[in-house]
């Protein structure tokens, strides 16, 4: 008995039904492979989307610190020039006021010396031959000294050697010596008397003092202190001429500097 040979087309519907589901199957598998794969292609962009955020992110982060950093700074400066310029208004204010108080401190003095050389102008008026006649041995010789020192401060070496009991004589007896002796007395500079001739005189003011229960026949003390309250006073007057003239030109630059820094001040307002 022959059997019959079977072919594909024996297979019929079965046969063509299996290769669509085959045909599904693949199609299925590669749509699930492209999603797959567009699925990692996503993650991957996902995390450069996100890296590159983060560090757009970190560089925004970075400006705005610099940039709060240096607006910080910018008004601690201005805080600093107003402090500045608050201080500098009130030390203008005070140097005013000190300039005034010791303009008028150096008037005073002024006066003060101007009166101190009428009280030394006075003291020779009063040597009169009577008075110089009854000066006690002490006196007599303790003002011989004193004379000695300022006839070699008021002529140098422009006159003749210097003698005490001529010199007397001659002071008194002679109008126009003991005249242009109250005139060199007058317009002494005595802060340029030499340190040797302040030691003579200042020895001479204190043997005078070791006297005072004794009631002297001329002032001489008070006139040797008038000689050395105007060395002192010159030494003030001269700081002062130094001071008033100082405050002054700081109080300037000051007022410089002050209006600099309003402009300064302007500036940075305006910008922020």
């Amino acid at each position: 008995m022959m059997m019959k040979k079977s072919n594909d087309s024996d297979k019929g519907p079965l046969t063509h039904q299996k290769t669509r589901e085959n045909t599904q199957e693949e199609i299925k598998t590669n749509r699930i492979k492209d999603a797959a794969f567009d699925c990692e292609n996503a993650d991957i962009f996902y995390k450069e989307y996100s890296n590159f955020f983060a560090q757009i992110n970190e560089t925004f982060l970075g400006l705005q610190k610099h940039c709060q950093s240096n607006l910080d700074g910018c008004f601690r400066r201005l805080n600093e020039i107003r402090e500045h310029v608050k201080q500098d208004d009130e030390m203008t204010k005070d140097a005013g006021q000190f300039i005034r108080e010791k303009t008028e401190e150096l008037v005073n003095l002024n006066r003060t010396t101007d009166q101190l050389k009428v009280n030394i102008n006075q003291f020779f008026e009063t040597l009169t031959a009577k008075k110089l006649l009854h000066l006690k041995h002490d006196e007599n010789e303790i003002l011989g000294i004193v004379m000695g020192v300022l006839y070699e401060f008021y002529y140098g070496d422009t006159k003749e050697a210097y003698n005490w009991i001529k010199f007397k004589k001659e002071m008194i007896g002679k109008d126009k010596l003991i005249r242009e002796f109250q005139l060199q007395a007058t317009v002494a500079e005595y802060a340029n008397l030499s340190m040797s001739q302040r030691i003579t005189l200042e020895s001479q003011r204190v043997l005078l003092k070791v006297h005072t229960d004794e009631k002297p026949t001329i002032r001489l003390l008070s006139f040797l202190d008038d000689i050395f309250q105007i060395i002192n006073i010159k030494d003030e007057i001269e700081e002062l001429q130094y001071e008033i003239p100082a405050a002054r030109l700081d109080a300037f630059h000051r007022t410089k500097k002050d209006s600099f820094g309003g402009i300064f001040r302007r500036s940075i307002v305006w910008k922020y």
